[in-house]
């Protein structure tokens, strides 16, 4: 459920869409990365749009607060109770300063510490660079890797991240294709182990209008392929 000062956010976000007719990826975008935690939309291009200086001085106030974004205080929850049990987490964001945002809590609030129990891949990184990220989370062998964080952009098809037994996808994505493929990232077919995946969407917002159009589109698909639903021309 969302915080306090969170509802306060999404409320405002949200009530400008009623006045929009252009497809608004601006406000999609702070929607998106409010859900996760309200001070992110400082780290965005015009929040000033849809703020004033006062209001942006007081989402400021919880800038490193994880109690203020439910979704960040799901992560913190999950991957402390996956580490007593020797489980691995992987955290797919579709935007960057979340990752930043995570990584830096976790460093100042559990004293990890960003290559070596909290790993990152991102789409500007160097392929050979992401190859020995993903190494070393699939083979650590001393469970000293609890965590990698994932823009999803930067895990397309062949990427292998199996060493995860849970999956986390911190936001929404209109295209479902991509949200299939990050899952496919920790679990193979045929493989026995189990792993647990958990889509995070705000209730009441744009998110919810984007997991609705994923989860028909991939029914659609799946219909499609299983030779159920045909178009005649």
């Amino acid at each position: 459920m969302p915080t306090t000062i969170q509802r306060q956010v999404l409320v405002r976000l949200q009530s400008h869409l009623k006045h929009i007719k252009r497809y608004p990826i601006d406000l999609e975008v702070l929607i998106t990365v409010s859900s996760i935690h309200p001070w992110l939309i400082t780290t965005m291009a015009n929040p000033t749009q849809y703020f004033n200086n006062v209001e942006l001085d007081e989402i400021e106030k919880h800038k490193g607060n994880i109690m203020s974004g439910c979704k960040v205080k799901f992560v913190f929850d999950l991957v402390q109770k996956s580490v007593i049990k020797g489980e691995k987490v992987l955290v797919f964001s579709h935007n960057i300063p979340p990752i930043n945002l995570l990584v830096n809590s976790f460093e100042n609030l559990l004293g990890w510490h960003k290559g070596d129990e909290v790993l990152v891949l991102q789409g500007d990184q160097e392929l050979s660079l992401r190859e020995k990220i993903m190494e070393k989370f699939n083979k650590d062998v001393e469970n000293k890797c609890k965590l990698l964080i994932a823009s999803t952009s930067a895990c397309a098809e062949g990427i292998s991240l199996t060493a995860a037994s849970r999956v986390i996808l911190i936001d929404s994505e209109w295209n479902h294709s991509k949200t299939r493929q990050a899952i496919a990232r920790a679990f193979r077919p045929g493989q026995e182990r189990p792993v647990f995946v958990y889509k995070l969407l705000a209730s009441g917002t744009w998110e919810e209008a984007k997991y609705r159009s994923n989860e028909w589109k991939a029914w659609l698909s799946k219909m499609i392929s299983a030779g159920r639903i045909s178009f005649e021309t």
